[in-house]
């Protein structure tokens, strides 16, 4: 997948959020300096594109892009408001010069103000096109009807085809089931493999690869492109390993399939969520020929920030996490509450800190995730990002308002300091890099 970098700056809001538990989010760690650096990238939207195999149209490109309400214009109609778009695609050749364009409209309704107001809430844009194998720009403008705003983004793609003496590994989706506790759910400790010609409409794709649910598992659906140097049917061995950042395997499983030249093969991995702790993990997929030495190797990553774990044997863990947004008065009906009622008590936590109830979405849970999530992704060294001191003031605060970095200066030569300042509270959170590993301490707390 590939996602596009700005043509232009926006009034995008820094923060996404949370969609009726889908999360997408905008922050990434940016340079790195010391610990890291965080830089908000003021997208005008966010793009992603990626390849797909179809059996009788060939290779398509999808594009899909989702654009924040607050980037949107509204306009009242009787009893909603409704923002209209003009989509430009733009794809150009960068062999040959080519360029070719489509055109379409969309519309968005939102059943209130407060919604076309909503940092959470999300327009999202998504068409399938033809393409052949070859390097692409791909430019995407959306026109705000009725107004003179545009927004656009654009992004170099390489589309490969088949090879002569490769096989390749295309387009993992990760997706989990729209229905709530599906039936088909694998069973626990169990990484299932199996052939599949599409993934289902009843699936939904994970955002940011992110899963967030507590009765729900995740399915990762790709497609295998076979050489085109087989003269005949062979046999080729899957092998899927996921593993967490400190490398230790979780799951792994092999599924052999037959393939042909040129053929495509659909496969399902069904991962029973539950069994993994909160956490960002890697999935690694390999492909193997038999008698003829021809492989490949795919590696993707996956963050679980919900899951049912935590509602049970990690109830610990899930009290601490909202230990850093709460105080033991608020945790007290949640803490105190049976395993069958937690779920409840976690639901009506986030009810009573709800600070706009007329919109579909609990903004400040959204808040919670897109912090925690950044912290897993920005801190994790040699533990969960949010059991470091700087995780735990991230989770706590949010993105400070100014950061600096301090290298051999009065507090200790030769130390390494980063400081962190929120201006809105008048606090500077000062870290330390004492063993020169990457992971900063929290040496001193000042007010100013």
């Amino acid at each position: 997948m590939y996602y596009g970098k700005d043509n232009e700056r926006s009034t995008a809001p820094r923060h996404a959020g949370l969609i009726l538990l889908a999360l997408s989010v905008f922050f990434h760690p940016g340079d790195l300096a010391g610990q890291m650096r965080m830089n908000s990238p003021d997208a005008p939207f966010e793009l992603s594109i990626s390849q797909r195999n179809d059996r009788e149209k060939g290779i398509l490109i999808r594009v899909n892009a989702a654009v924040d309400y607050r980037s949107l214009i509204f306009f009242r109609k009787t009893g909603f408001y409704q923002a209209d778009l003009r989509v430009y695609l733009n794809i150009e050749d960068r062999e040959n010069g080519e360029v070719r364009g489509e055109v379409w409209e969309e519309s968005v309704a939102a059943s209130s103000y407060m919604d076309t107001r909503s940092i959470s809430l999300k327009a999202s844009v998504k068409r399938d096109f033809p393409i052949e194998p070859g390097r692409y720009r791909v430019g995407v403008i959306i026109e705000m009807l009725g107004s003179s705003r545009k927004i656009s983004r654009e992004v170099d793609i390489r589309i490969t085809g088949a090879d002569d003496d490769a096989v390749r590994i295309e387009n993992p989706v990760f997706s989990m089931p729209g229905r709530r506790g599906s039936d088909d759910s694998p069973p626990a400790g169990e990484l299932r493999v199996s052939r599949c010609d599409t993934l289902s409409d009843n699936f939904i794709h994970l955002q940011d690869q992110s899963f967030l649910e507590f009765d729900s598992w995740i399915r990762v659906y790709l497609e295998l492109l076979a050489p085109t140097s087989l003269d005949r049917g062979a046999d080729c061995d899957i092998s899927i390993k996921i593993s967490d950042r400190g490398g230790r395997v979780k799951f792994y499983n092999t599924f052999p399939v037959d393939i042909e030249a040129r053929s495509l093969v659909g496969l399902c991995t069904d991962i029973n969520a539950d069994e993994l702790e909160i956490g960002s993990y890697d999935l690694s997929i390999s492909a193997v020929i038999r008698e003829t030495g021809i492989k490949t190797e795919r590696n993707d990553s996956f963050d679980i920030l919900l899951n049912r774990r935590l509602l049970g044997k990690d109830f610990p863990r899930l009290l601490e996490l909202l230990s850093l947004v709460a105080d033991d008065e608020d945790l007290e009906s949640l803490r105190g509450a049976p395993a069958s009622e937690r779920l409840e008590q976690w639901n009506q936590f986030w009810r009573r800190r709800d600070t706009s109830p007329g919109t579909v979405v609990n903004e400040q849970l959204s808040e919670f995730l897109v912090r925690l999530k950044f912290a897993l992704n920005t801190f994790s060294k040699s533990r969960p990002g949010w059991d470091t001191d700087m995780g735990r003031v991230y989770i706590r605060h949010g993105r400070p308002d100014r950061m600096l970095d301090r290298s051999g200066t009065s507090f200790n030569y030769g130390s390494e300091y980063q400081l962190w300042y929120y201006d809105r509270m008048s606090i500077v959170y000062i870290f330390r890099n004492t063993m020169h590993g990457g992971e900063y301490r929290l040496v001193e707390t000042r007010y100013y």
